[in-house]
């Protein structure tokens, strides 16, 4: 009877064991297959943030070379003559010297209550050139305060201007352009903010050097622009950039002397944009 005894409980104890390694196993592949599947979550979102990066790289090649330079498909040398700073007297002048070429350009302008500046954002449309947006206070540390401050900010502006023309811009240049270090907001969140809203900013890659005598500035911008397929050129037509005015005849010139075309900013233009973001699509 003892010797049954002790095979019963042998016979328990191996039964326990095998249990025991049974429910071992069991709980090695749950572990095994929980691990798995967040193994293969975190590879799903790689993989889309792997996506996204090559989508924007793209992008980004489209639009410019290694120096931020735009890319066409096509071997036309474009020129977007892009005009901030105004609306003044000094953007009449420029808008009469542009009618005399027969030459668009576009105007990012800021907030004007005037008189005399609403009948110039109307003159710009009415004559053909692009409206875009620059700021309605024109006042960095006010625009880029707070993301509501921005947004404010952007809706006077776009309202005032639609009143006055029809047009509902579609295009934007932050002041200081989209990679300024003056912002306590990520650009990000700026950028973001006009994608939402169908706007594209636009910055540029050539630039019309204030501090230079009028021969050399022309000559500065003409180098820099004879270097690209695509350029942005930055000019201004604010109250005190008379010296544009008298410059901007000359330049058309020798911009129509070597072939290239100058248009203004819309739907086609391969625009330069400073900011890099890859989590902006």
């Amino acid at each position: 009877m003892e010797e049954k005894g002790e095979n019963v409980n042998e016979a328990r104890n191996r039964r326990r064991r095998i249990n025991k390694i049974k429910n071992t196993i069991v709980i090695s592949i749950i572990v095994w297959m929980v691990l798995s599947f967040i193994g293969l979550v975190c590879l799903s979102i790689f993989v889309v943030r792997l996506n996204k990066d090559i989508k924007f790289l793209s992008k980004q090649l489209e639009q410019r070379s290694y120096n931020g330079v735009g890319v066409q498909k096509d071997n036309l040398n474009k020129v977007y003559l892009t005009f901030e700073g105004g609306p003044s007297e000094n953007t009449q002048r420029l808008l009469d010297v542009l009618k005399e070429q027969n030459v668009k350009a576009t105007f990012f302008v800021d907030g004007n209550e005037s008189v005399q500046a609403k009948n110039i954002y109307k003159r710009i449309v009415d004559e053909g050139h692009t409206l875009g947006m620059r700021s309605y206070t024109n006042k960095l540390n006010q625009v880029y305060n707070s993301k509501e401050a921005f947004e404010q900010d952007f809706f006077h502006l776009q309202k005032l201007l639609y009143n006055n023309t029809g047009v509902k811009c579609k295009y934007y240049r932050f002041l200081g352009s989209s990679n300024n270090r003056i912002s306590n907001v990520s650009m990000s969140v700026f950028v973001d903010f006009l994608k939402k809203h169908n706007i594209t900013y636009v910055d540029w890659n050539v630039t019309e050097i204030l501090s230079l005598n009028s021969e050399d500035r022309i000559q500065k911008m003409e180098q820099e622009i004879a270097k690209n397929k695509i350029s942005v050129v930055l000019l201004h037509d604010g109250i005190v950039e008379s010296t544009t005015v008298e410059n901007l005849g000359r330049l058309i010139n020798d911009l129509k002397k070597s072939k290239s075309q100058i248009l203004p900013i819309d739907k086609d233009a391969n625009v330069i944009q400073f900011f890099n973001s890859s989590s902006i699509e």
